[in-house]
């Protein structure tokens, strides 16, 4: 994680051994999760940082990758 914060990447995929055997990834949005983070804890209760938080973080099949990829993508996508 650390590598992929030092060259700006947009998103990190993981995936451990419960993730193997599931067949999934995680699909982490490092600027909404780098967002999130800066916002402190006087927000963590709100219904809406828990929605945003669903965001930063989520699990998709193996074969929805790139599509999981994608969506980051296109939210941070600048005109």
């Amino acid at each position: 994680m650390k590598y992929a914060d030092r060259r700006n990447a947009v998103c990190a995929i993981i995936q451990g051994s419960s993730e193997r055997e599931a067949g999934t990834v995680i699909v982490k949005d490092l600027i909404l999760g780098a967002e999130l983070a800066a916002a402190g804890r006087e927000v963590k209760d709100s219904a809406q940082h828990k929605e945003r938080q669903a965001q930063a973080q989520f699990a998709v099949p193996r074969a929805g990758l790139v599509d999981g990829v994608k969506t980051v993508l296109q939210r941070h996508a600048r005109a």
